[in-house]
């Protein structure tokens, strides 16, 4: 019973620290803290999908999303597109082309 409970709470621990690693590294790709850590290069995007406003490489407020990364006006516009990026994907600037399986 000891080596159950023992394997049990090992497994456990492996669950919680891939879950902790995975939400650390941002997960989706987001990063609407809007502190620009984890991203470096261009923005696939000159407008916010959610505002319509311009945005530019110097934005904080970015998602990685089908291999893009896309940038935002402001931390809620990021927030909006990561709860729901299909209903934004039409605003972008070019075509979503999932770059992940090339």
């Amino acid at each position: 019973m000891k080596k159950i409970l023992a394997v049990c709470a090992a497994v456990l621990m492996g669950l919680l620290m891939a879950s902790a690693a995975y939400a650390g590294c941002g997960g989706c790709g987001s990063d609407s803290d809007g502190s620009g850590e984890g991203f470096s290069g261009s923005l696939s995007n000159s407008q916010c999908p959610v505002t319509g406003e311009e945005v530019d490489d110097t934005t904080p407020y970015r998602t990685t999303y089908m291999g893009r990364e896309i940038g935002f006006t402001d931390e809620e516009s990021a927030k909006k597109f990561d709860a729901n990026p299909e209903a934004y994907t039409d605003n972008l600037d070019a075509p979503m082309v999932d770059k992940s399986v090339e």
